[in-house]
């Protein structure tokens, strides 16, 4: 969308009301309470410890879109945290702009591997809100591949991970990503999300799946069904 305009905050002095209405008014009504943490998390993670940069759209002055992304575990390795479009601003190319100016990013930025998690539509069922096939369908026109199941770590202390999820590749800058590099995005993620390495039987499997997964190309999204269900007792 040429209309669009686009704003990039890496700072949580970059335009804070702006920040704020992102936030509120973007990434609130799009993710569920355990996948987004809190204001003040959320805000102190903004170029800060975390290192993320917030990608804006903007319609006029209105914040209609956003991505938010981060270096996590070796510096080669980016996690695009989220991507959405405000409820009512939706279906109106958003999240393509938005991935357009994110590719050059990436291309230009030394990025070795940069994953994205999203619902398993297998285990998320479509609602008014969330459209785990859309998504994906949007991703495979990136050329995205699933590198595996996944589960996203509980985001806060009193929180609990969201499962029945995919570990996407969205970028490459090689065709083979070193196998290491994956294994180390996990356990720098999950330190950070919460507080030590896990030792679960979850964890350990997933783990294990993901170190399978390098360092081939992943599975098309079309053939989904060849990725088999992480379906292990949390025992947590």
């Amino acid at each position: 969308m040429s209309d669009l305009g686009l704003v990039i905050l890496d700072s949580p002095d970059d335009e804070p009301a702006l920040l704020r209405r992102v936030f509120d008014e973007v990434l609130r009504p799009s993710f569920a309470p355990a996948e987004l943490p809190g204001w003040e998390s959320f805000v102190g993670e903004v170029g800060g410890e975390g290192g993320e940069v917030v990608l804006v759209a903007l319609d006029g002055d209105e914040p209609i879109g956003a991505a938010v992304t981060t270096p996590c575990g070796p510096a080669e390795v980016t996690l695009l945290c989220y991507l959405a479009a405000r409820p009512g601003a939706r279906d109106r190319g958003i999240g393509s702009f938005l991935m357009g100016h994110l590719l050059d990013r990436w291309r230009h930025g030394g990025a070795a591997l940069v994953v994205a998690e999203v619902h398993d539509p297998r285990c998320h069922a479509r609602t008014d809100d969330e459209r785990p096939a859309d998504r994906l369908r949007f991703y495979d026109r990136t050329d995205a591949t699933v590198l595996g199941p996944w589960v996203q770590p509980a985001l806060t202390s009193d929180g609990d991970r969201v499962r029945g999820m995919l570990l996407l590749d969205l970028f490459r800058s090689e065709p083979a990503v070193p196998a290491h590099l994956l294994g180390e995005f996990t356990e720098t993620y999950f330190v950070f999300a919460e507080g030590a390495e896990p030792v679960d039987a979850e964890y350990a499997e997933l783990r294990r799946r993901l170190a399978a997964a390098t360092p081939g190309p992943g599975v098309a999204i079309d053939d989904l069904d060849l990725v088999p269900l992480l379906d292990v007792d949390p025992g947590r």
